[in-house]
């Protein structure tokens, strides 16, 4: 079975009207289960768990002190963070999963402020 659909919902080739109505019987997947899937398939199980732990700790820390904005950012160029998850196919694409998105020609990853709304 081909996982192609999972791995990138935008990948879709030409269909027959019989597959695209069984396609659109799949269950929907979150962007966060489409990062961690790229994620281990480019790395090893080890390389996983680290990256993970590690997104887990950048937005663990927005959540534990979520005034202090110098938790919001991520340099890229980060020593730490090239090795733990930059570094990893997928790695990245996890942490914009999680809320994060890209800024200053795409040297920080950042977390968008809550508006009045706290959307």
């Amino acid at each position: 079975a081909s996982y192609s659909l999972q791995l990138d919902p935008l990948s879709h080739s030409r269909k027959s009207a019989k597959e695209t109505d069984a396609s659109m019987l799949l269950p929907a997947v979150s962007e966060v289960t489409i990062a961690f899937g790229t994620l281990r398939l480019g790395s090893t199980v080890h390389e996983t768990i680290i990256a993970c732990e590690a997104a887990e700790g950048y937005v663990r820390r927005i959540l534990d002190a979520p005034t202090n904005q110098s938790f919001w950012s991520i340099s890229v160029n980060d020593e730490t963070f090239k090795k733990k998850i930059g570094r990893l196919f997928g790695g990245t694409k996890l942490l914009v999963a999680l809320g994060f998105h890209f800024e200053q020609s795409g040297t920080i990853l950042t977390v968008a402020k809550a508006d009045s709304n706290g959307v």
